[in-house]
């Protein structure tokens, strides 16, 4: 209904529609939306952690760290997230108030090492890459938009084929970062230890 409302509202208009959190949900839109066009943006995973970090250190937010437990928390039992439960205990917790599931995993969040959280997040993160470069009908690196001029001209060029003008990039700006709350080298082994779980 949130969604029929959303492109109703786009009178003549063509809607273009944002989700945050959307990843998993690609084969429902694509099945009850078939004439729309699915664009997934995807930003380096390091990059995208570390700005939760700094977000935290900054503000203390740590909704974006919540919410990755939450979501694999909540899914264990299912198939694609079977497979992490097997490797770390996720503790399934549902209430009718959201608030109180945040405050629950929030209260949780600390029984995990660093590396587990991360464990949890780069699963989350790599498992909707794969799902998206599956269904996707283009996958926008938004690292490489704000720096790289030959990138954004093929993405034009892309969007263009598929009926999509008028839209520029050109200011574009995502933060990388060089250092991360966790040494380069852990994050390469978990990082290939979810490669492992989910490949197998």
């Amino acid at each position: 209904k949130y969604i029929e409302y959303l492109v109703e509202g786009a009178g003549s208009k063509q809607p273009l529609l944002q989700f945050n959190r959307s990843a998993f949900r690609i084969q429902w839109f694509k099945a009850n939306y078939p004439g729309a066009i699915n664009i997934y943006l995807v930003r380096h995973p390091r990059d995208q952690w570390q700005s939760y970090h700094e977000l935290f250190k900054r503000t203390g937010f740590d909704v974006f760290y919540i919410q990755e437990l939450l979501i694999a928390s909540s899914n264990s039992g299912y198939e694609s997230f079977r497979p992490l439960a097997k490797h770390l205990p996720l503790f399934k917790f549902h209430d009718e108030n959201l608030e109180r599931e945040i405050d629950f995993y929030r209260a949780v969040y600390d029984c995990y090492t660093s590396d587990e959280n991360y464990l949890i997040y780069y699963y989350i993160w790599f498992r909707a890459l794969i799902e998206n470069v599956l269904m996707a009908d283009q996958i926008i690196n938004i690292n490489l938009l704000s720096k790289d001029p030959d990138y954004r001209q093929m993405l034009y060029r892309d969007l263009g084929q598929k009926g999509i003008g008028g839209v520029s990039f050109e200011d574009a700006k995502v933060r990388s970062y060089d250092s991360a709350n966790i040494r380069g080298q852990d994050l390469k082994a978990l990082e290939e230890r979810v490669h492992r779980i989910v490949l197998q």
